[in-house]
């Protein structure tokens, strides 16, 4: 993120991002190593640098996660969704992406993200669970 900013500037936020990575209930792991600097776990989410994070984004973005249960409840989603604001779609089981659709709503820009389990799919806003909308 730090290097988009610097290659974008300042001025430009982003209103979308999409992260992979093999997760569970309570953190992401974004390759195959042991180390920990490879992860986000939710004990991550109290780092202090964890509040520079919306510096990168636009206010209501949304972070799409391709992670197996990081949407449960209370899940990495959910808390992340509450520490910075941003909405955040993710799946509550074990399951791969289906698809996304994009698509402007109301002047914003606003997905439907469909995971191989369709009934995986969970939505948070400021840490509350979403209704999901169907496009």
């Amino acid at each position: 993120l730090r290097r988009l900013k610097r290659k974008y500037g300042y001025m430009h936020n982003a209103s979308f991002g999409v992260a992979a990575g093999h997760g569970t209930s309570y953190g992401i792991r974004f390759n195959d190593t042991p180390e920990q600097k490879n992860r986000l776990q939710t004990k991550d989410l109290t780092d202090p640098r964890m509040d520079k994070t919306n510096e990168f984004f636009e206010d209501g973005a949304t972070l799409i996660l391709f992670s197996c249960k990081t949407g449960t409840s209370k899940g990495l989603a959910q808390e992340l969704s509450k520490t910075t604001g941003l909405k955040l779609i993710a799946p509550d089981k074990e399951t791969n992406i289906s698809s996304i659709n994009a698509m402007i709503k109301n002047g914003k820009l606003d997905f439907n993200v469909h995971y191989r389990d369709e009934q995986s799919t969970r939505i948070y806003a400021e840490g509350e669970e979403q209704a999901k909308q169907n496009y």
